[in-house]
């Protein structure tokens, strides 16, 4: 690999939640933005523009459950929406459209048949796999996602990539993919790779770095043992990574004092203030595994 140039089926009831990604908050006076009620209101009003035949149901001030002839049943909950217009609310037109844009198009990628170079793997926090659960609790088994545990806390779950989103895998596409459980990894770590590696690039120096690679795959470069070298990381002992959030991946070594208390700093820092907050323990990687960094 070269790396580092200094770089359809999840059910409809929750595709939409799995698609509205992150960003970093700022405190505000709250008497300066709308409130959440107030915001996704704005939200709908656009909605019902845009697709004037759709149902909707409120689920709570964020929350809302959408049904048509043409979509299925799906639901969107603006959270994240909400956080960033906190963070730019003089973006709340440009906010709204994206939103919108996401849930729909998210609920039309059920339909698309996957194909083999999509399949990509994600690190999620259990806690995350554990609220899709409680949002799918009635899904079939056909339904039900593909993943397994990273670490203690962690999870691989199995994706599909496509130019504008990133769903989750369900059982029923295996049959669609006519791929084996076992043949997963291999095949999503091939398609990782070739996704990053001319995006992937090294920031920093003297025993700290941070990678970025597009703002969707960081925390997902554990997986790709190739890069796990000296001669891109050049650190002191073995490589320990935080992964504080989902684009965020902070590498120092295991004998660097300064590297790790660095970066202990900036990772719990960037857990506090993530909108979907990943890990707070660093890893270590040993005899070729990651496992929790036991300082």
């Amino acid at each position: 690999m070269k790396m580092l140039k200094n770089k359809t089926c999840i059910f409809q009831m929750f595709i939409a939640w799995f698609f509205l990604s992150s960003v970093f908050i700022l405190p505000l006076n709250a008497k300066e933005i709308l409130t959440a009620k107030k915001f996704s209101n704005r939200y709908l009003e656009l909605v019902k523009k845009q697709h004037p035949n759709i149902k909707v149901k409120r689920l709570d001030a964020l929350g809302f459950k959408f049904t048509s002839t043409k979509t299925g049943e799906f639901k969107a909950f603006l959270d994240n929406a909400y956080r960033e217009y906190k963070n730019s609310p003089d973006q709340i037109t440009s906010i709204l459209q994206r939103y919108v844009d996401i849930a729909f198009s998210a609920n039309k990628l059920t339909k698309l048949v996957p194909k083999r170079d999509q399949i990509v793997p994600l690190i999620r926090s259990i806690d995350y796999i554990n609220q899709i659960k409680k949002l799918t609790k009635s899904a079939k088994k056909e339904n039900s996602l593909i993943y397994k545990e990273f670490v203690p806390g962690l999870v691989l779950l199995y994706a599909l990539d496509s130019p504008k989103s990133v769903r989750a895998m369900v059982n029923s596409d295996l049959n669609k993919l006519k791929i084996h459980n076992k043949e997963l990894l291999g095949q999503a770590t091939k398609n990782l790779n070739r996704i990053v590696s001319n995006g992937m690039k090294r920031q920093g120096k003297e025993g700290l770095f941070a990678v970025t690679a597009g703002g969707t795959f960081e925390s997902s470069l554990v997986l790709l043992d190739d890069i796990w070298n000296k001669k891109n990381f050049p650190v002191k002992g073995d490589f320990v990574v935080y992964i504080p959030a989902r684009d965020q991946i902070i590498v120092t070594g295991s004998k660097d004092k300064k590297g790790l208390a660095e970066a202990a700093k900036f990772a719990k820092k960037d857990y506090q203030v993530a909108p979907r907050p990943l890990f707070n323990k660093p890893l270590i990687r040993q005899n070729g595994k990651w496992i929790i960094y036991k300082k």
